[in-house]
Order: C-alpha cells, then structure tokens, then sequence
C-alpha cells in the first residue's frame, strides 16, 4: 500500500468516526470564523509546499518564531539526541518532512503503484530512485532512526540531504506538481478528501515547550492531501504552526 493510499483510508476512518461521534466530537470547539482561518492557511501551505518543495523555508512564514527551541524541548529527552544542538533538530526535521513529501509526491503521479519504493521508481531517473529508496529503506525518519552519537547523526543526515537536493532538483526540473498528471490526481485526493479536515484538540504534553504552555492549550490539527497533518496553536490570536507531520495510521 502506498502512502497515498494509506492517506485515503485514515481519511475515510477520520470521517467515519467523526461522524459516529458527531456531537461529542472536539470540533464543535471551533468558530466557524477561525475554521474559515485555518481552512485558508491549511490551503496556502500546501500550495507553499508544492512551489518551494522545501519545508525549510516555509518555517518562517507559517511556524512559531521559536520553533527551533521547542523542537529541541519536545525531543532532546529522547535517548541519544541530547547531543544535538537546535540547528541539528532543525535539519533533521526539514529531512524527515521534505522525505515524506517526496514520497508523497511520487505516490501521486505514480497512481498505480503498489508501494511506495515503486511510486520512486516510476518517477524518478534510476540513479536517484535507487539511492532513495536505499535510504528510506530501514532508516524511516532521521530524527526517530537509532544512531550512537552525534558525528553518526550528521552523516546519516549529509546522506539524507544529498538525495533529497537531487529528488528536489528533479522535481523542479520536470514541474511534476505543475504537471497535467499530477494535478489529476491530486484534485482526485482533495476531492475524495471533502475538504480539509479540522478539528480541535487539547495540545499533548510533548508540545507543551514553554512558549506554548504560556499563551495556548488548545490546538487545532487540519489533515492534508500532501499526507501532512498540520498542527497550530492560537498565540496572541494569531494561528502559528507549531508541527507538521506525518498523519497517524
């Protein structure tokens, strides 16, 4: 099953319990203004996305200012990162959310494919699939992969960044996103997807980093075609993002 595929069906089982619990169910804490709010941010991040293909520069123009030091927060305590310094949890994110877009990229121009080293496969040239596809392979995502220290950590990443550059480059080359068969596709994602779905939630401890814990606790998540669910916080009556990761099976 690929990526794309797996999204419809948490899509279809989000829908279905929301549905089921309609009436419990968290987002009836939301005003239909600051749904409207996060429906049009939800929308310009994606499209962001599509033209930079590059998470990194949309940190500044969609995140928390102090992004980087609650990342460091809400994982230095795991075991072997406390090591890493704010600007090693900041390029391992960016390589951990720009792996899963390509990949989600390349699951759908590729609609047919049966997994996801296949979607790679069909899109990219082969010296670029095969070197993808070998590091996706046992890895999964940087930041979670299991490494000694820290000098083990920035080579997994040089390797990591290496590849994603060439998969970006190629992207950019061929337009994919731009491209008559990959929006076919993709309106067949949103379509299927019924508009972005929104919903409120309390913010779990683990994002609970000081800057949020003091303005903000409650948190909004909107789940994406591109795979991403996208989490926000209301600080000084502003929505910022305060994560953006893979949406849960």
């Amino acid at each position: 099953m690929t990526i794309v595929q797996r999204l419809l069906l948490i899509l279809f089982l989000t829908f279905y319990a929301s549905v089921m619990t309609f009436g419990q169910t968290s987002t009836n804490d939301i005003s239909d203004n600051d749904k409207q709010k996060l429906l049009y941010i939800a929308h310009k991040f994606v499209k962001r996305y599509q033209q930079t293909r590059d998470i990194a520069p949309l940190l500044p123009e969609f995140f928390i200012g102090n992004f980087g030091e609650c990342l460091m927060e809400m994982r230095k305590f795991e075991e072997g990162k406390n090591e890493l310094t704010k600007k090693d949890f900041i390029r391992g994110y960016v390589a951990e959310i720009n792996s899963l877009y390509i990949v989600m990229v390349a699951g759908t121009y590729a609609s047919g494919a049966g997994n996801d080293a296949e979607g790679i496969t069909e899109l990219f040239p082969t010296r670029i699939a095969k070197r993808f596809n070998q590091l996706a392979k046992g890895d999964g995502l940087l930041i979670d992969s299991d490494f000694s220290d820290r000098k083990q950590f920035l080579r997994k990443l040089k390797e990591h960044e290496a590849v994603i550059v060439e998969a970006q480059s190629y992207l950019r080359m061929k337009r994919i996103e731009q491209s008559a068969k990959y929006q076919k596709e993709f309106r067949k994602i949103e379509k299927d997807f019924s508009g972005y779905f929104i919903k409120a939630v309390p913010l779990p401890e683990d994002f609970h980093c000081k800057a949020i814990s003091e303005t903000a606790v409650k948190g909004y998540i909107a789940l994406t075609p591109l795979g991403l669910q996208l989490i926000f916080a209301k600080i000084h009556n502003r929505f910022k993002l305060i994560l953006a990761g893979p949406i849960d099976d």
